[in-house]
């Protein structure tokens, strides 16, 4: 399946009546079709025409004690992709998960030195685990870098893979670092904003309620002032794409390319012009998508009729 598309399985054992839908893998899954949907119907690369398909990464990590008699740990992080076969990824032999980091844990070098800073005083249970997740998300933010970035907005050159991250599996201490979630606070869960006395485990209600209160990177979260209501921390979650990446030399980048090429086309610009846009910082794009709303533009009469121009 790898490099393939993804595809709806359909169980129809009796022809007169409707087909069942079956989830078996994740190139089935609804998440998995919306993204290849979502590629197919993404501006191609400029000069582009090879085949766009989506690799989905599947992520594992699990502190591991390494003997019974000491307190030496690994914190291994796997990864497999999720275009193969889960019957074949189960298979040792298959060699299909990777061992891609080994986290570090906060040292007790830092925690000595916290303790000195602190006129001798242990540092305080809520202050150590927030150093844990900024640590874990520093982390992260290094396995997420420039090269794999440039994969996920414009893919591997090579046959047009564009990178998508589906999964991450981990036991519950490392979702509370992940998902930036104060420990031991009155909203425990990773999904969802229930706090401990709103939670009628197992009934229709619970269920109910977890649906309302279901946890979004929107902008009612983004512009809160006080976290703890929410059991958050001041953080910044490594897996959430940020304006610049995602938009101001993302699709605004791509967009402003395809716009000026339309205009050289047209005669209205000369070919020179367009080698402002190789190698801009972000804060240029942003200032020619702004720019619109503060400045006033130029006229200019040329041999091809008017042009308008901005200050860039």
């Amino acid at each position: 399946m790898m490099g393939g598309r993804p595809f709806e399985l359909l169980w129809q054992p009796n022809p007169s009546l409707p087909a069942t839908r079956v989830h078996s893998e994740l190139y089935n899954s609804d998440a998995f079709l919306k993204a290849h949907r979502d590629l197919q119907n993404s501006p191609r690369p400029p000069g582009c025409n090879r085949p766009r398909v989506v690799v989905g990464l599947m992520f594992w990590s699990d502190a591991t004690h390494m003997t019974s008699f000491s307190d030496a740990k690994l914190w291994p992080c796997y990864m497999g992709f999720a275009n193969d076969s889960k019957y074949r990824r189960c298979k040792p032999t298959s060699d299909l998960i990777h061992q891609v980091a080994y986290f570090d844990s906060v040292s007790t070098s830092f925690k000595d030195y916290a303790t000195q800073r602190g006129d001798g005083k242990l540092p305080p249970n809520p202050f150590m685990s927030h150093c844990r997740s900024e640590a874990m998300h520093a982390q992260w933010r290094i396995i997420l870098d420039e090269e794999l970035l440039d994969a996920i907005n414009n893919g591997l050159i090579e046959c047009r893979f564009y990178i998508r991250i589906f999964t991450y599996s981990a036991d519950y201490p490392e979702r509370v670092l992940i998902a930036t979630i104060r420990q031991r606070g009155d909203c425990p869960c990773t999904r969802c904003s229930v706090k401990h006395r709103d939670r009628p485990l197992g009934t229709a209600q619970d269920r109910l309620r977890r649906e309302e209160k279901i946890r979004r990177d929107d902008n009612a979260r983004r512009s809160l002032a006080l976290l703890k209501s929410q059991s958050l921390q001041p953080i910044e979650n490594a897996f959430i794409v940020d304006l610049l990446h995602e938009f101001e030399i993302g699709v605004w980048k791509g967009l402003f390319t395809h716009l000026m090429r339309i205009v050289e086309a047209c005669g209205l610009v000369v070919s020179s012009s367009m080698s402002w846009i190789r190698g801009r910082p972000a804060r240029d794009y942003e200032d020619v998508l702004q720019v619109g709303g503060r400045e006033e533009p130029r006229v200019q009469a040329t041999e091809f009729g008017y042009s308008v121009h901005y200050r860039l």
